[in-house]
């Protein structure tokens, strides 16, 4: 009877309009509606324009959707609906891909590709803040949108189509469903199951963090789970289907792990003792809890991954941050805190396995982002106590409002002076270009269209794959630097533009072998100083004798075996003059095997003591064996123009020839049956080669611009 009634007086009373209901919201509930709306307006303002990179990691997002709709959802193998892209050499793209199929659709552009993870990124500060006020019962929940809002590693990482936002934004809705399962309805289970398992493919780093997460919240909390096991099942059923997919593709790629780990550089795959790995482990780790990295501004981080003069979380919220640590020190029995502070230990572990960086400990904001939040709670508790619950709530009231004024001023700070804040816009710095690089070269195309553009691949990583970003397939454009032409006596006429950068601009005099180099224009970079070249030249009288005498040259000198795994990627440890624990340097002639090219601190023509390798690697093949090739570049470059080659192939053929390696660490090998045709090997080749040794006075480190990003 009393159900009965009390449905009676539910369906008696009136329902209320759209407009009746906002004005019964409290003023925590529109001050939480409002920062939500400015949280988002920060994520989206100019999101074009800053950051002022558009990074190939950011371009591949949607060119992996667009090939896999052109595939008809396969990948190149054929497989329907693949768990994992590859990235440069590694499987670490996965749900970010899937997510780009609509904007795959569209008229492509950097807002929009970048738009998808930042709005989805709304999800942080909506969960933060409705956890705080259901689970915490905070009084300052609704400051969470603001607090968000302005924190310095959060703004710039969100506005980017990085997959490490994207696994950020899973796992703060994993966390919330978890405490809405574990505090408020078991039937909440699986959909923390979901969000986890998205996280999980979300981004690579994240994967050993979500799987600890679940681990430690399975023993401290086994008693709950025990309690209702029909409802455990079911939940360990959906995580059983969720994990299909990862479990299908370690038994399609069961050494892509390892693959990954090794390209990382990890210490976990080198030849130390366990002992040596765990000890390096737990500095790693340790190494991200360190306040001085996250508060103050730092050089570990990449200059495109640092917000000019800021720490990655805010100084002043540093106090609150302890704060609310040292509350749930305390608490440890209530599961709400004892899950913020079970996510704070395993954040760091994703990137421990490789090295501290943000991208990889940018997880690390959510618990941070609590225990802030928290931390202003327990301030605000203690005025209350102290004096009033004025006092608490103007308190507050000013904190929320100091976010909010901080989080508008980064943002025009970041829009107006971001481009300058760094003036390092080549390979190792901003890697500017993007969008504003390749509309000029429409332009120019269109002005003359009986011209061949060469764009150089120098000044980013992975050029090929923006190049497609803005011009389509197939390109309109070769993508190669003039440093072939200083090895061969390739076609070079009037008609053939390469665009280079300042410093392969100032390298054409020292080289001897062009005349008549004309700028035809230049595109400025931010600070008004000229970053790209359009420039045509000739070869100079006499040049078919030099090149002949260089090739007999090359010819007389010894053969010697190198094996080159992962041939576009080049690395090749250089002198280090001023490290006592630098490795021994090899004796002229001496290859140390694995990749060439180190990573250089300054430009190679810069370099103001002799490099132990020269400017170009220059060196005949001689290859009698069969050679193998898996997989060829999904473009394969030559001469003639651009060859698909996506779905790959296999040869075996006997290989003679000559092979150029670029300053920018491309591979062109010229076989001796097909001269004036240059060949560009590509970082999925794996193949031993006889070559002559190489020689202390001929090539320095080949640049390659670290790549924080790769997971």
């Amino acid at each position: 009877m009393e159900g009965g009634s009390e449905a009676a007086n539910l369906e008696a009373q009136p329902k209320l309009t759209l407009a009746q209901r906002l004005c019964n919201l409290s003023w925590q509930e529109w001050a939480f509606a409002l920062g939500l709306v400015l949280y988002l307006a920060t994520r989206l303002i100019h999101l074009d324009k800053f950051p002022i990179y558009f990074f190939t990691d950011e371009a591949i997002q949607t060119m992996s959707a667009v090939d896999l709709l052109a595939r008809g959802l396969r990948d190149v193998n054929g497989r329907l609906l693949p768990t994992y892209f590859e990235n440069g050499g590694q499987y670490n793209l996965s749900l970010s891909v899937y997510l780009q199929l609509i904007p795959a659709l569209l008229p492509r552009s950097v807002f929009l590709t970048r738009a998808v993870p930042a709005v989805i990124s709304f999800a942080v500060p909506l969960t933060i803040g409705l956890a705080l006020r259901d689970f915490f019962k905070a009084r300052l929940w609704w400051a969470a949108p603001v607090f968000m809002a302005a924190v310095p590693a959060w703004f710039l990482h969100s506005r980017t189509a990085f997959e490490t936002s994207l696994g950020v934004s899973m796992f703060s809705l994993f966390l919330y469903f978890y405490f809405c399962y574990r505090l408020k309805d078991r039937r909440y289970l699986s959909w923390a199951f979901l969000f986890g398992a998205l996280a999980f493919y979300a981004y690579s780093p994240l994967q050993l963090v979500v799987v600890l997460t679940g681990v430690v919240l399975l023993g401290v909390d086994w008693g709950y789970h025990w309690a209702d096991r029909k409802g455990l099942l079911r939940g360990l059923a959906v995580l059983v289907l969720l994990a299909a997919p990862y479990v299908r593709f370690r038994l399609q790629y069961p050494e892509a792990l390892g693959q990954h780990l090794t390209q990382l550089q990890s210490y976990w795959v080198s030849s130390q003792s366990l002992g040596a790995k765990i000890e390096e482990f737990f500095r790693r780790y340790l190494h991200g809890f360190d306040p001085a990295y996250w508060f103050l501004p730092n050089s570990n981080d990449l200059i495109r991954h640092q917000m000019k003069g800021l720490g990655h979380m805010r100084l002043i919220s540093l106090p609150f941050v302890l704060l609310g640590l040292g509350a749930a020190v305390r608490r440890l029995k209530d599961p709400a805190w004892r899950v913020v502070l079970i996510a704070l230990l395993t954040a760091p572990t994703g990137a421990a396995l490789v090295d501290v960086a943000i991208t990889r400990l940018l997880v690390m904001i959510i618990p941070l982002g609590y225990f802030a939040l928290l931390g202003m709670e327990q301030a605000a508790g203690w005025l209350s106590q102290k004096y009033s619950w004025k006092a608490a709530r103007g308190f507050g009231v000013g904190l929320g409002l100091l976010w909010a004024v901080l989080s508008v001023s980064m943002t025009a700070d970041a829009v107006k002076n971001g481009p300058t804040w760094y003036e390092d816009y080549g390979l190792y710095g901003m890697q500017w270009g993007g969008e504003t690089l390749f509309e000029e070269i429409k332009a120019f195309m269109q002005a003359h269209p009986d011209k061949e553009v060469h764009l150089s691949p120098s000044w980013a990583n992975g050029t090929d794959v923006i190049a497609r970003f803005f011009l389509g397939d197939p390109l309109p454009i070769q993508m190669g630097t003039i440093e072939p032409y200083t090895l061969y006596q390739l076609p070079l006429d009037e008609q053939i533009v390469f665009v280079m950068t300042p410093e392969e601009y100032s390298w054409i005099p020292t080289t001897g072998k062009f005349t008549d180099v004309e700028v035809l224009q230049c595109l400025p970079y931010p600070n008004g100083e000229c970053g790209f070249y359009f420039v045509t030249l000739r070869y100079i009288d006499g040049i078919e004798e030099i090149f002949a005498r260089e090739q007999a040259e090359r010819r007389h000198l010894p053969p010697a075996v190198m094996p080159l795994p992962g041939v576009d990627r080049l690395r090749h440890r250089r002198r280090q003059d001023h490290h006592p624990d630098q490795e021994s340097i090899p004796p002229p002639g001496q290859v140390i095997p694995g990749q060439l090219g180190g990573k250089c601190d300054k430009h190679p023509r810069q370099q103001p003591d002799p490099p132990i390798l020269a400017e170009l690697f220059r060196q005949r093949v001689d290859r009698q064996a069969d050679a193998r090739v898996d997989h060829l570049p999904q473009h394969q470059h030559t001469r003639g123009g651009v060859k698909s080659a996506e779905h790959g192939e296999k040869r075996r053929q006997g290989m003679e020839g000559e092979m150029v390696i670029e300053r920018s660490g491309k591979i062109w090998f010229q076989r001796a049956r097909e001269p004036g045709i240059l060949n560009h090997l590509s970082d999925d080749q794996n193949m031993m080669l006889r070559i002559h040794p190489v020689w202390q006075n001929q090539i320095p480190c080949l640049p390659e611009a670290p790549s924080q990003h790769h997971g």
